[in-house]
């Protein structure tokens, strides 16, 4: 059996399992540990596959244009890309959510950059909401004058199923500012297992 170690966000690290060429079934024994079969599970194993395993469920949005931003107000970002969904989570008529359809624990991630760099006394601000409210994750900060603000923002995160996420932006500058386009802003989450 080859095994691939698949590293997400430095502190997590899952093992994706891949059969040997001649094996075609992955069995998980009454401990719950898993082995590879040539063709069938033993009669106290049980057959998954990666799908069972939550594997393929996951989402990624992003946008195409500059995004305003107004000052000091929250703002949920929409989203006009769908660069992949694998169980309905994105859906184009609620532009700002990523919805949970499937209940279990989701690393949630988000990428935002501010096109313009900082004067004094600004601020920017990244959450990441639950269902319009909760903040579950937060990225506050300032930037080099000469530099824009750029950040990553990730939770782990126990969702129910039809719970949603938002990536929210605030920013004080005295003036409407743009998230970037040519970095655009993204969005996404996996369900782990």
């Amino acid at each position: 059996m080859r095994m691939f170690r698949l590293g997400i966000v430095a502190l997590l690290t899952v093992t994706v399992f891949t059969a040997p060429v001649d094996a075609n079934v992955l069995c998980k024994k009454r401990s719950g540990a898993l082995v590879v079969r040539d063709t069938t599970c033993r009669p106290t194993e049980t057959p998954v596959d990666l799908i069972d395993l939550g594997f393929d469920i996951s989402a990624r949005v992003s946008n195409s244009t500059d995004i305003p931003i107004p000052d000091s107000t929250v703002t949920a970002l929409t989203f006009d890309t769908e660069e992949f969904d694998t169980d309905g989570i994105f859906d184009p008529g609620n532009p700002t959510r990523l919805t949970a359809r499937t209940a279990g624990k989701y690393l949630i991630m988000g990428y935002v950059e501010f096109n313009t760099s900082f004067g004094a006394n600004e601020m920017r601000e990244v959450d990441i909401r639950l269902n319009g409210f909760t903040r579950i994750a937060r990225v506050v900060g300032g930037s080099l004058p000469t530099a824009p603000f750029i950040t990553t923002i990730s939770t782990y995160y126990e969702l129910q199923a039809n719970d949603y996420v938002e990536l929210t932006v605030r920013q004080i500058s005295g003036g409407t500012l743009n998230v970037h386009a040519p970095e655009p802003p993204a969005f996404m989450m996996v369900k782990l297992p």
